[in-house]
């Protein structure tokens, strides 16, 4: 009986190691993927860094070329009313003549 006992207990020592081993890989292993993901995320980060730093770059210049094509008709439309002044004013009353009959009937 007491060889059973023994080669028990040896099997337990055994058992008890491999399952401290198992555990560390466990740890080890768990230690890695938390690397690999901190890593893909710092990585993520400055792609979304880089994308939002172009996406406004793009935003400033179609907001500059809005604002220029805008200055742009504002000019013309000036020169159009100081070349034809009467005809300028003939048509804005036409075109308020029209919105208030509209507004009228709405």
């Amino acid at each position: 009986m007491s060889r059973l006992n023994d080669s028990t207990s040896g099997q337990q020592g055994d058992d008890g190691q491999q399952a401290g081993s198992t555990v560390d890989q466990i740890k080890e292993r768990a230690s890695e993927v938390g690397h690999q993901i901190k890593d893909t995320a710092n990585q993520l980060r400055e792609k979304a860094g880089e994308q939002l730093d172009h996406l406004r770059d793009s935003a400033g210049e179609y907001y500059e070329q809005g604002r220029e094509t805008a200055m742009r008709w504002e000019h013309s439309l000036e020169d159009a009313v100081r070349q034809n002044p009467v005809r300028s004013v003939l048509m804005a009353a036409g075109i308020g003549m029209v919105l208030g009959i509209i507004w009228r009937k709405l």
